[in-house]
């Protein structure tokens, strides 16, 4: 009896943390295919922190109010602001349901000055066979 109740008891805790993580699943923010293609420009925090292109960075928003940061695992690289920001900002809070974050990649770099570019991450395409 008590093996069949510790089965049952394991059984019961697995489903209910599979119901859980369903909920847990991230949304996709690409609603719309501008938000998908458009590139936006960043102001670096350390201006002495170098990105490479095609590093991958995470854009994020922490609350409704905040401001938009680009993040490299859980650092802080650059801000977006000015109009790209009020773009995204607008669209975070159209879909409150969806997660305030987006991956992306940086597409450019100007040596010159502390500002990177970044694109939403595209999927690769499979690479054609060789004949």
């Amino acid at each position: 009896m008590g093996e069949d109740w510790k089965a049952k008891t394991e059984r019961v805790y697995k489903h209910s943390l599979r119901r859980r993580a369903e909920g847990l699943t991230q949304q996709s923010m690409f609603i719309s295919e501008e938000i998908g293609v458009t590139t936006y420009p960043c102001q670096l925090v350390d201006p002495a922190r170098h990105v490479e292109i095609g590093t991958k960075l995470t854009v994020f928003q922490r609350s409704q109010g905040a401001k938009i940061t680009v993040l490299f695992g859980t650092e802080v690289v650059a801000t977006i602001e000015g109009e790209p920001a009020a773009d995204l900002k607008e669209t975070f809070s159209k879909h409150p349901d969806a997660t305030r974050l987006f991956d992306v990649e940086c597409v450019a770099v100007d040596k010159g000055a502390p500002v990177i570019e970044v694109c939403p991450a595209q999927k690769k395409r499979k690479k054609e066979k060789k004949q």
